[in-house]
């Protein structure tokens, strides 16, 4: 029967699919003595067949020399499904055989080893074939990560369909023939909860309504069906949920009141939820937790913000290991009830509360032991905090002494307006504090008079944070970050007033960052560069915004490569157009790859890009996403000059190390 099914064919058959399965009482897979056994060469009457399917065990195992062959005998395959007796040797070169040999794939089913010897990032090409849909039959996993992240260099298609049956992982969840480690790997995480409740019997889609389908139980949920939850929701450490998934509320409720006093996974540690109604809340609510990340999809409903409260209320009790806090609601206030209960939670290291002041009444005060409460967690290290309305007074209930200390805070970021940043900081005291990030909001329009005044920079500003730093921050913080959207009014000069100085900053001499993008200081020279490089002698990232552009020039960028020789990237408006001879540029071969024009004013692209060149010659990016027009035109030339220079470096390099460097080189072109 072998014979005839390949040689039926001669070369002139396009598509070939045999469906054969085996009874109960034969197995075609064992040979009499003599019966003659076709291998994978004989494949090759097959040559212009363009799908192959063969459900029958014809061979009985592939090797990865076996796949090459097949690549070479059906070269035009688009979809090949082959069922061998036995897994054989073929491991993740039988992916990368496939890939070169077989550009027209988009469905393929052998059986692969994909957990013996996957090679590492840079033994594999991006190939970028169009492979959509992989059976997994009988292959074996260890590390779906690893895979998934080779694969999507061959098969980029193949991670990304809109079909979730037609992606490797959604076809290995529903393979039963994988063994037990196998499946802990693969249902470690899971990206939709409606993926486990399709285990159960009664779960059925149907249209409601509006036309959509959502599924529902159309029955009791069986122990039958509880035993294969369970077999598979124990697995589970990590969960992405979005109540909008398609999955009606009832489900959830039937869930909970099925068996009250039983965590649907057990050992989840992972959580990332997207919520409507926080229904399913305490469904998935587990003891393991270690880090949750709640958010809300639109506008909380009646249920939804109730249901939120009291899992963050139970928290302390029922998740006491948790590490990691994200809340993300942008819609209203935090209550103070939920900051006590977060205070409970001793082992919490990581705390991120967002949320905006939309419908919020503008003249509650905020008080700043809303954030003293969090100072009680001895082991909180990150802490991102927004403040809730923009234009509510900041009141003190506690005297602004340093009320407040955190002990381990290493990161901080506030997201507020600036009336409210400097009482918030001056509140509390930050001793082992790295990293400082502020985000100067601005007063929505609804919650203030019909004419708002715009905010007011300058120096008055400047000093006041100069100070907060100074008296409540460690002076061995790396980095500061302060930037804004709001609208700016441009501050006059003014005669004998004392101007922002960046030397202020000497008393933080480990600063490695300094990202000002906000309008501190109305311009800047080169005088002011000077005085901060030799204040912040390490710093690696610079960037600095001005009102409007000053006298900084030219000099100021060889003053960075002088003083500042560990600086990656620069952010700095500067006059390009006013360059030095070339004579007077040292050639320097300073590291520094990111440069930020900001509203930097230029004519001459090549001699920019010349000069610029001789002191920077490592440059990556020139950044010029914020431009439009003329000015981003020229900057772009600027980028265009850098790469040539930089290829013709290379070039020379190749040349040298060939022993046949060119004798008669003479100088590029400032105009190249």
């Amino acid at each position: 029967m072998e014979e005839d099914i390949l040689l039926l064919t001669h070369k002139l058959l396009k598509e070939l699919q045999v469906r054969l399965v085996r009874d109960g009482t034969t197995c075609l897979g064992l040979c009499h003595q003599g019966f003659k056994r076709h291998y994978i060469e004989d494949a090759g009457i097959l040559k212009n067949s363009t799908i192959v399917n063969i459900m029958l065990p014809l061979v009985h195992s592939l090797t990865n020399h076996n796949v090459a062959l097949l690549t070479e005998a059906w070269p035009f395959l688009e979809s090949l499904q082959l069922k061998t007796e036995k897994r054989g040797t073929a491991n993740f070169t039988a992916f990368m055989k496939v890939a070169t040999g077989l550009p027209r794939l988009k469905k393929l089913g052998p059986s692969i080893r994909a957990n013996d010897s996957l090679p590492n990032r840079h033994q594999v090409p991006i190939l970028s074939r169009p492979l959509l849909e992989f059976d997994a039959m009988t292959s074996t996993i260890d590390d779906p990560s690893k895979l998934t992240f080779l694969l999507d260099r061959l098969f980029p298609n193949l991670l990304t369909s809109e079909e979730d049956s037609t992606t490797l992982l959604h076809a290995a969840l529903t393979c039963r023939s994988f063994y037990e480690p196998a499946l802990d790997k693969l249902w470690w995480h899971i990206d939709a909860i409606g993926n486990l409740l399709r285990l159960i019997s009664a779960f059925t889609r149907a249209p409601d309504e509006n036309d959509s389908f959502i599924y529902y139980l159309s029955g009791p949920i069986k122990s039958s069906d509880w035993d294969v939850i369970d077999k598979y929701a124990k697995r589970v450490r990590s969960l992405y949920f979005t109540e909008s998934e398609g999955v009606d509320a009832s489900v959830y409720l039937h869930l909970m009141r099925s068996r009250p006093n039983v965590r649907l996974f057990p050992y989840l540690q992972d959580l990332c939820a997207n919520l409507e109604s926080g229904t399913a809340l305490m469904l998935i609510h587990t003891s393991s937790l270690r880090r949750i990340h709640l958010g809300l999809q639109k506008f909380p409903n009646d249920r939804c913000l109730p249901a939120i409260w009291n899992f963050v209320d139970e928290l302390p009790e029922s998740a006491p290991q948790s590490e990691r806090f994200d809340l993300g609601i942008f819609f209203i206030r935090l209550p103070d009830h939920t900051h006590h209960s977060l205070r409970r939670c001793q082992n919490l290291r990581i705390l991120q509360v967002f949320y905006e002041p939309y419908g919020l009444d503008a003249a509650s005060p905020t008080d700043p032991s809303a954030l003293g409460v969090l100072s009680e967690l001895e082991q909180l290290n990150r802490l991102h905090f927004s403040l809730g309305s923009a234009t509510s007074p900041v009141v003190h209930k506690h005297p602004p002494s340093r009320a407040f200390n955190f002990l381990s805070l290493t990161r901080l970021a506030i997201s507020a307006v600036w009336s409210q940043v400097v009482p918030l900081m001056a509140a509390a005291s930050f001793g082992k504090l790295a990293s400082l990030v502020i985000k100067v909001g601005e007063p929505y329009p609804w919650e203030t008079s019909p004419d708002p005044p715009l905010e007011h920079w300058g120096t008055d500003a400047w000093t006041s944070f100069v100070e907060v730093v100074r008296n409540n921050i460690n002076h061995a913080i790396e980095e500061i970050t302060v930037r804004t959207d709001t609208r700016v009014r441009e501050v006059p000069e003014q005669v004998g007033v004392r101007l922002p100085n960046l030397g202020d900053l000497s008393f933080l001499s480990d600063l490695t960052k300094i990202h000002i993008a906000c309008p501190f200081f109305r311009t800047l020279s080169n005088e002011d560069i000077t005085c901060l490089a030799e204040a912040c002698p390490h710093l690696q990232h610079l960037h600095l915004q001005t009102q409007v552009l000053g006298s900084v020039d030219f000099r100021a960028l060889m003053i960075i490569a002088e003083a500042l020789p560990d600086l990656r990237s620069l952010g700095l408006s500067i006059h390009a157009e006013t360059i030095p001879q070339h004579s007077k540029i040292p050639v320097k071969s300073h590291r520094l790859e990111k440069f930020d024009p900001l509203m930097s004013s230029i004519k001459h692209p090549a001699d920019f890009a010349h000069s610029f060149d001789r002191i920077f010659p490592h440059i990556q990016d020139v950044l010029n996403w914020h431009l439009t027009g003329r000015e981003k035109n020229l900057w772009l030339q600027v980028e265009s000059l850098l790469r040539k220079f930089q290829v013709a470096r290379q070039d020379e390099v190749l040349r040298v190390q060939k022993g046949n460097p060119n004798e008669n080189q003479t100088a590029m072109a400032v105009g190249e």
